[in-house]
C-alpha cells in the first residue's frame, strides 16, 4: 500500500526539475533579519553519517551536502525570533520561552525519543532519509510545541534527515532513477535524548546550527 513517503518520491520523480538556490531570494526573505529559530533533534551518528554519505555519492554533483555534525531531525519551524514581532515570519521571544518550559513540563520524565531513518526520498529543493516516527515522539513534542505558538508550514509535515540541498535547476527524472534503490535501504533505529531549539545565520548560505535551548528527554528508556 502506497504511503505518504512513496507520495513524495512519486512526486519528485515526475518529469521536472530540481529547485536550486535563486539569486537574490534568500536576502529579500531574511530582511536584514540574522537569526532563524527551529526546533530539532540532533541525529549525528557514525552509522546515520555513512547512510547519509552513501545517498550524497549517488547523486554526484547535484547536491551541496549537510556539513558533518550538523544532522537533524526538523520538529518545528518558529521564524525570527523578536521582542516586538512585526512580520508574519517573526516569532515572539516569550513564545520560544513559553515553549521551553512546556516541553520540560511534559517530557520531564518520558524518556528519550525513538525513531527510525528509513530510506533516500527527496523534496524538490533536496535529497532527503525517510523518518518514521516510532513511538508517536514527534507527534507528541509538536503539540506540546503547538500548545504555545504558531509554526511557519506551507505543506503537510514529513519528518527526515536532509542529505544535501540541490545546487541548481537540473531534470529530476535522473537524480530519481539514482534514488529509487536507495528507497528500500534496512531501517536504523536511533534513540535521541534531548529536543534543542536552534538558530540559524539567515544570511549565510552554509548551515550551521546554533543551540538556544536544549530540553532534556529525561526517565527510563522505553
Amino acid at each position: 500500500m502506497p504511503t505518504p513517503t512513496d507520495a513524495l518520491f512519486e512526486a519528485f520523480a515526475a518529469p521536472g526539475s530540481t529547485w536550486g538556490p535563486t539569486p537574490g531570494v534568500r536576502a529579500e526573505w531574511a530582511k536584514g533579519r540574522r537569526r532563524y529559530a527551529v526546533w530539532l533533534l540532533r541525529v549525528d551518528t557514525p552509522a546515520l553519517r555513512a547512510r547519509l554519505a552513501q545517498v550524497a555519492d549517488a547523486l554526484g554533483d547535484a547536491v551541496e551536502v549537510t556539513p558533518p555534525g550538523e544532522a537533524h531531525i526538523t520538529l518545528w519551524v518558529a521564524g525570527f525570533p523578536s521582542a516586538a514581532p512585526c512580520l508574519d515570519d517573526d516569532v515572539a521571544e516569550v513564545v520560544l520561552t513559553r515553549q521551553t518550559q512546556a516541553l520540560r513540563t511534559r517530557f520531564a520524565s518520558a524518556g528519550p525519543a525513538r525513531i527510525v531513518i528509513g530510506g533516500a526520498n527527496a523534496f524538490f529543493t533536496c535529497a532527503v532519509l525517510d523518518v518514521l516516527d516510532q513511538d508517536g515522539s514527534l507527534e507528541a513534542i509538536r503539540a506540546c510545541l503547538d500548545g504555545e505558538g504558531k509554526e511557519l508550514r506551507f505543506g503537510p509535515y514529513h519528518p527526515h534527515v536532509t542529505v544535501g540541498r540541490f545546487i541548481d535547476h537540473r531534470d529530476r527524472a535522473p537524480l530519481a532513477a539514482a534514488l529509487r534503490p536507495l528507497r528500500a535501504l534496512a531501517p536504523m533505529e536511533l534513540q535521541v535524548e534531548s529536543v534543542e531549539l536552534c538558530t540559524i545565520d539567515a544570511e549565510v548560505e552554509a548551515l550551521a546550527l546554533h543551540t538556544e535551548a536544549r530540553v532534556q528527554l529525561t526517565g527510563p528508556r522505553r
